[in-house]
């Protein structure tokens, strides 16, 4: 990871992997993961998610809606008043860790919309149908290389669709939502636009420009919620009392509510935009990811062999578009191998590289060609060398034998 620590963690409730990260990985947030927590209730609290008055007004709200520390104080009290709760100690233990699953706790770090340990569940259950005791090995590794390779060939085809085509645009004059387009990969746009669009529902009941900075608190026609936001017109900085922005990475409702009806901003500002959100989020963080770690990485062969992994991919990537690019990109591959193996030889002094770079063709051929085979299957002790008859059979000889004995 280049010594980076991840800014968000999402775990069950193990409280060894609790300790381990809060050792080991002390700035990072641990969160809660919510499927977990919605999968406990089940077995503590199993009657009440099914109530729509329980479901609705108090438990939603908790996971998914809080965005302020009083107004889960509140919403927790009048549950368990209403609900008769105070006793329950499986309740009582999550509210003492309500700061790793209550949303209002996690609006301030990054966790790109993520509430759930959903990237290894998914890749769990692509796996879940195979994963069983009668499963060969060479079974399992053809099964693992198929999904791989739909799963790079959907990346592939979204990356294609990005840089050739362009996502619809529900208000066709608005600038904004035009750089949007320009910027954003199709997935992270129709988000925003959902964001624009929600923007026009929005009110402002109250402003105050006070030297440079201007405040402003919104509100809806159907809700009592406020939100506050603060405009910097020196440097164009604007935050909301949502941090949609910090969690997510992209501006919330309020925010575009200010900038295109108030300030009349046509172009997203640039500390607004993530590289990891636009088109060229791959070449632009491995680019920056080389300049950063180049000089201060460790001597480490697997993290320069990481390095020129993402570096080559990128290359076979684009040159496997036509056969043009094929070429000048097998041409200038082998040049290079050539190069790198010459100077190996003058680093080393030996020749066993210039041998390694006239044989590889061969061996890789020899080994792609060998099939990999199953174990030989050896009866276990006790089982008879015969053949072991059916439920049928058995049945057909039992009814014979006693017709024959009749």
């Amino acid at each position: 990871m280049g010594n980076k620590a991840p800014k968000t963690i999402f775990t069950d409730q193990d409280h060894a992997m609790a300790n381990a990260i809060n050792t080991v990985l002390p700035n990072t947030n641990h969160r809660l993961c919510i499927w977990h927590i919605g999968k406990n209730t089940t077995h503590h609290i199993a009657h009440l998610p099914r109530s729509s008055g329980f479901r609705d007004k108090y438990w939603h709200k908790l996971l998914y809606q809080c965005e302020s520390e009083l107004e889960m104080e509140n919403i927790w009290k009048a549950m368990c008043h209403e609900w008769n709760l105070g006793d329950n100690k499986w309740l009582d233990n999550l509210y003492w860790l309500h700061h790793k699953w209550c949303p209002t706790f996690g609006r301030v770090t990054f966790s790109a919309g993520i509430r759930s340990t959903q990237r290894s569940e998914s890749t769990n259950s692509v796996f879940q149908d195979v994963a069983c005791k009668t499963i060969t090995l060479s079974e399992f590794v053809s099964h693992y290389e198929k999904q791989a390779e739909k799963m790079r060939n959907a990346e592939v085809t979204d990356y294609f669709e990005c840089a050739r085509g362009r996502p619809q645009i529900m208000v066709a004059n608005s600038g904004i939502l035009k750089h949007a387009a320009h910027v954003y990969t199709h997935v992270i746009y129709r988000k925003f636009q959902a964001e624009f669009l929600h923007a026009m529902s929005k009110h402002i009941p109250r402003s105050d420009i006070d030297g440079p900075s201007h405040t402003y608190i919104l509100g809806a026609e159907i809700s009592e919620r406020k939100h506050i936001v603060h405009f910097f017109p020196s440097d164009s900085t604007i935050t909301c009392s949502c941090k949609l922005f910090e969690m997510q990475g992209w501006l919330c409702r309020h925010a575009l509510c200010i900038l295109t009806h108030v300030v009349n901003v046509t172009c997203i500002p640039s500390q607004y935009i993530l590289k990891r959100w636009t088109k060229a989020a791959k070449d632009i963080s491995l680019c920056d990811d080389v300049r950063e770690n180049f000089h201060d990485a460790m001597k480490s062969k697997t993290l320069r062999l990481k390095r020129l992994m993402q570096l080559s991919f990128s290359v076979m990537n684009i040159g496997a578009n036509h056969d043009i690019t094929e070429k000048m990109a097998t041409s200038n591959l082998l040049h290079l191998r050539s190069h790198i193996t010459n100077k190996m030889q003058s680093l080393t002094g030996k020749d066993d590289v210039h041998f390694s770079r006239e044989n590889d063709e061969s061996e890789c051929a020899e080994n792609c060609g060998n099939e990999i085979l199953d174990p030989l299957r050896r009866r276990p002790k006790g089982v008879p060398n015969t053949r072991l008859k059916g439920a049928s059979e058995k049945r057909k000889r039992k009814e014979s034998s006693s017709r024959g004995g009749t």
